[in-house]
């Protein structure tokens, strides 16, 4: 009895302590001086996820280092709030930060947690069953594996002039992999292949599929909320060891880039294919709101061919800038669409979120959000660049809330933003009280019930946008199919598209080359668009 006891108390020890370490966080305030980097210890037992939160007015970059210094994994710069989402396997590491600024960084732990179990089960891909049956038969299961790797991973098979399948596999992970992107919307685990160290899932795609994706091996299973563990995936997420193919080509580490599936019957991304060289003229602007009171980085590209108060110019307003600028390249979009005469002569603008606390609270449907644009930095551009740009030729674009935003934005001031490209908007999104919002989407609602506005859109969805457990029963390629045909019934000159993608930066990339293509070529020449 008095043994039972004692396994009952330390087991409820156990428990009790993991529930601390998740419920109270704990932080603490580090002055950094201009490049010059500080550590902080990061230890735990064997293979915990723990999240790590910092928040500086200056950016911050953040390293993880090995016990010699050797950095294992490494962050971009960012100031405000970004969430560091670590893997730690019971060795001695250190987080560094520095800053090219002196600044304060306050760094929360905000939740630790130890991992679950994932069960094995058998092979579905015809491709892997010459390994699966070499390793349940005790043979050399590693000669058949090496054949599938030389033929190219992820292994492809056409099925039919129109479909494929496609199998994704790792190789390597103790517990579990995860796969993020590609064509699911809700992180899937890949199988063990039973007998190896190989993971796969497999899926039948269309030709025409173009996408990204990350594979995350060991992904912490954790006793928490669905939203801690969807996002948990974020620890080990990492391009494909196996693929050579990933974007974008910029960034620093495995775990910045993503892997790159392209099939032979996936369009053409204009622009994005092509070396441009950007001869244009570049400028970057601090831009200080008084009425959201922060500030943030405004970028700026004129085309080469762009001559300042010209009659034919356009001024494209993306959100998202850094992101626009990294993995979609839209300067170089920008460049080839101009010199071959797709489009007018473009002023870019390029607007800097923040981070994504900002964001969040900024893009969906924030009033004192669309006054800054309106009417503090817009006028700003115009006197600082002596140009201004009725609403015909304004094109506003962004992708996900930036999308939502775009077509907010639209509805509230089509005076100003006459054209607009909504890539993936987030049509999930609804402030209203779950009675309002039952069946309907927000901006639906709206352009539903007021009168035709003087815009012309251009939307796009991803097949694999469906909803997922985290939007209810309401998703991005469902709304935007919905939207659509709103637009269309009251009289909208509205182009809408489909991808064989996800929620994807690279397809974006074509996205937005397509939509801006599809705004300035004459009504006939879109009589095929969806």
């Amino acid at each position: 009895m008095r043994q039972t006891f004692i396994f009952l108390y330390c087991l409820f020890s156990v428990f009790f302590s993991i529930a601390q370490l998740a419920a109270a966080p704990t932080s603490q305030s580090l002055k950094l001086s201009a490049h010059k980097a500080q550590q902080l210890p990061l230890s735990g037992n064997k293979e915990e996820y723990l999240i790590v939160e910092l928040d500086a007015s200056q950016p911050v970059q953040a390293q993880i280092l090995d016990v010699q210094g050797k950095v294992l994994r490494e962050f971009a710069a960012q100031r405000g709030t970004q969430s560091l989402h670590l893997l730690l396997t019971g060795q001695e590491q250190q987080l560094a930060l520095q800053s090219s600024s002196a600044t304060t960084v306050t760094v929360s732990y905000s939740a630790r947690y130890q991992q679950l179990q994932q069960k094995d089960e058998t092979p579905e891909d015809p491709l892997l069953q010459p390994v699966y049956a070499a390793a349940k038969a005790g043979q050399d299961w590693q000669a058949q594996w090496q054949q599938l790797k030389q033929r190219g991973v992820p292994l492809i098979s056409k099925l039919s002039d129109d479909q494929y399948r496609v199998t994704f596999v790792y190789q390597g992970a103790k517990r579990n992999v995860r796969l993020l992107g590609g064509p699911s919307n809700d992180h899937d685990w890949l199988t063990p292949l039973s007998g190896t160290d190989l993971w796969y899932r497999s899926y039948q795609v269309p030709a025409t599929v173009r996408l990204s994706y990350k594979l995350a091996p060991d992904v912490p299973q954790i006793n928490a909320s669905a939203r801690a563990q969807r996002v948990a995936i974020l620890a080990s997420a990492q391009r494909d060891p196996l693929n050579p193919s990933w974007f974008p080509l910029t960034a620093k580490d495995s775990y910045q880039q993503s892997s790159v599936l392209a099939l032979p019957g996936a369009p053409a991304q204009p622009g994005s294919e092509q070396n441009v060289p950007l001869s244009g003229e570049t400028f970057s602007i601090e831009f200080a709101s008084k009425l959201l009171a922060n500030s943030r980085r405004i970028d700026i590209y004129q085309s080469r061919n762009y001559q300042p108060g010209g009659a034919g110019n356009i001024r494209l307003l993306a959100f998202d800038g850094p992101r626009y600028q990294q993995q979609i390249n839209t300067p170089a979009i920008v460049e080839y669409l101009t010199e071959k005469d797709l489009i007018p002569p473009t002023q870019l603008i390029l607007i800097d979120p923040i981070d994504n606390r900002v964001r969040a609270a900024e893009l969906p449907d924030n009033p004192l959000f669309g006054r800054m644009l309106t009417e503090e930095l817009l006028p700003m551009l115009d006197q600082r660049f002596n140009a201004r740009f009725d609403a015909e030729h304004t094109v506003l674009t962004g992708s996900s809330f930036g999308g939502l935003a775009t077509l907010q934005l639209g509805w509230r001031y089509p005076q100003v933003f006459g054209r607009l490209i909504a890539k993936s908007p987030s049509l999930w999104w609804d402030n209203r009280s779950n009675t309002e919002a039952q069946g309907s989407y927000l901006v639906t609602e709206r352009f539903l019930t007021s009168p035709k506005l003087p815009l012309q859109i251009f939307i796009s969805a991803g097949i694999y946008e469906a909803a997922h457990g985290g939007q209810g029963n309401k998703g991005i390629l469902d709304g935007s199919r919905n939207l659509k045909d709103v637009l269309r019934a009251k009289g909208y000159p509205v182009m809408y598209r489909e991808y064989a993608a996800g929620h994807d930066y690279l397809a974006w990339r074509g996205v937005l080359a397509d939509g801006l293509i599809a705004l300035f070529q004459p009504p006939e020449a879109n009589a095929t668009s969806q």
